[in-house]
């Protein structure tokens, strides 16, 4: 079965993640064993025409190949994950879309499935686990965390015994944290990581952000607490 993230309408985000819970929820219903996602290019260096992020082509680029083909990748059910060259224009029927009509965090709740899984490695549940994602970005920053409540969160679990890791944002993987607080570099820049940690954790805690919707869609293995 076939399926097409469209990039003229589609951003190169972690909106990926409810793209991935609908194509699995459609694939469920037809019955199909498994799937091929074709990333569809957009007119614009193969992405849409607008101002919002992530800004640049440049940008736009790496984001596609470090999070929204790895979330695909993590769909157990996909085969491949293809894009075809812009100037080679593809024609496959049937072909399920997500666009501006089906994309969203609505189709991804209302899918009712959480497909998502860790791949390169035997992630086992740590039950004294807890995650804590922060959103340090520079855009919308009215959406960003409130670090030093989350410190607080983060002392307060280590008084209870339990092991809190912090996941910031990418540009901040490698700054310190408080005194004696955990980060991880590793998952700060690598979506695997990141999902294997979402995966093994008790709970993973954070504001409403990409990350987190990763984190909602991992498979029955992990939990997730937004």
């Amino acid at each position: 079965m076939l399926f097409c993230y469209d990039l003229s309408c589609c951003p190169p985000t972690f909106d990926a993640v409810a793209a991935a819970c609908l194509f699995e929820s459609e694939r469920i219903k037809h019955r199909a064993p498994e799937m091929e996602i074709i990333i569809s290019p957009g007119p614009k260096g193969g992405f849409r025409r607008d101002q919002l992020w992530p800004y640049g082509i440049e940008v736009r680029e790496a984001m596609l190949n470090s999070v929204v083909i790895p979330i695909f990748n993590m769909l157990p059910t996909c085969r491949k994950v293809w894009r075809p060259d812009p100037n080679d224009p593809v024609w496959i029927e049937p072909m399920y879309g997500f666009g501006i009509v089906t994309h969203g965090l609505k189709r991804q709740i209302n899918s009712g499935v959480r497909p998502l899984r860790a791949r390169l490695e035997d992630w086992s549940r740590q039950p004294d686990l807890v995650t804590i994602t922060l959103r340090e970005a520079s855009h919308w920053p009215s959406r960003n965390s409130n670090i030093k409540e989350w410190i607080k969160v983060a002392y307060t679990l280590k008084k209870l015994g339990l092991r809190v890791v912090f996941i910031r944002d990418t540009l901040c993987a490698d700054l310190p944290l408080g005194n004696l607080l955990e980060t991880s570099p590793e998952a700060s820049r690598d979506l695997y990581a990141r999902a294997g940690l979402y995966r093994s954790a008790h709970v993973n805690l954070g504001v409403n952000n990409g990350p987190m919707w990763l984190a909602a869609a991992m498979d029955e293995i992990g939990r997730a607490h937004v």
